[in-house]
């Protein structure tokens, strides 16, 4: 809940979630990252799925689907930057 990535299903995956308090990253920097559709990818399978893509796609038929989204991931990477644990 906190966004330390130790919750209840985090035992049971073969990657462990990121502590999201611990990223230092700006805005951009994680609005790409949640985005996930500017990543190049070498080789293989993303492990997380490419969220632009899944967002987009659920406001297909609405006006400016694209802008709906990046505002969206905006919001997302404002919310983890506000878990930043400050030391």
């Amino acid at each position: 809940m906190e966004g330390g990535g130790d919750g209840p299903v985090a035992p049971s995956l073969t990657l462990r979630p990121t502590d999201l308090r611990t990223l230092a990253m700006p805005v951009d920097d994680l609005m790409r990252a949640i985005d996930g559709r500017r990543t190049i990818r070498a080789h293989g399978d993303a492990t997380m799925p490419v969220w632009g893509h899944v967002l987009e796609r659920e406001k297909r038929g609405r006006p400016h689907p694209g802008r709906a989204t990046l505002y969206e991931v905006q919001a997302l990477a404002e919310y983890v930057r506000t878990m930043r644990v400050r030391k």
